[in-house]
């Protein structure tokens, strides 16, 4: 597909065959499913910005003679591709050199984070960080406008201690796992009896009664 041209791309049986094929019809930065792919702010150009070469993007916009990867099940089952499926995807395939040490998986995470942030901004008009929560570092606590959530200890065992700080009013409390599903919720409760939850990461996610929330990192022992 990339080997064509902008016009051949922008043509609905192209575009039918995208896995982006729905941000081409709400992205609110009016791009075109060529621009999407290869445009200034295309998720390749952005890497590459970044100091990651990336293809396709707006410098390098095709791999004449070279095939990409079509995403497999994944992409074909659930993303915009799949009859009735709205759900935009992008499959990313990295130079395992990125892997090789902490030093260069942080740069990468970090870059990724913020791309990812840049990329919903222009395109979605969706702000990650005041939509999803600021996940902060385990042992830290998440302070947002003078109010604060803290977790103790961390890693936990069996119970999990929560102290708030200028969160006023009902609260709901979710533990969600690194699939994203709520193995558990409760409310106005600052003890929690997690001795159920199996050793793993988890989030604990504290929401107050005007939806505002705060998010943090569990290690369950």
């Amino acid at each position: 597909m990339y080997n064509n041209t902008d016009s051949e791309l922008k043509t609905a049986s192209y575009i039918s065959a995208s896995s982006i094929k729905n941000l081409v019809n709400t992205n609110v930065s009016g791009s075109t499913h060529a621009q999407l792919l290869r445009g200034p702010n295309a998720l390749g150009t952005l890497f590459s910005n970044a100091g990651f070469p990336a293809v396709p993007n707006q410098q390098s916009p095709n791999k004449i003679g070279f095939p990409y990867f079509n995403g497999g099940y994944n992409t074909l089952n659930y993303t915009s591709i799949a009859a009735g499926n709205t759900v935009n995807g992008l499959q990313i395939e990295c130079d395992s050199t990125l892997g090789f040490g902490y030093a260069n998986r942080k740069k990468f995470a970090d870059a990724t984070a913020l791309i990812l942030e840049k990329y919903f901004s222009i395109h979605q008009n969706f702000n990650l960080l005041t939509n999803c929560g600021l996940i902060t570092g385990i042992n830290a606590d998440f302070t947002r406008n003078g109010s604060s959530i803290n977790i103790f200890p961390n890693s936990v065992a069996d119970f999990l201690q929560l102290s708030e700080k200028n969160i006023n009013g009902n609260f709901e409390i979710q533990i969600v796992n690194t699939m994203g599903e709520v193995v558990f919720n409760t409310h106005n409760q600052n003890k929690l009896d997690v001795s159920h939850l199996s050793s793993d990461l988890y989030f604990v996610k504290l929401i107050d009664e005007n939806q505002r929330f705060w998010t943090l990192k569990m290690l369950k022992q």
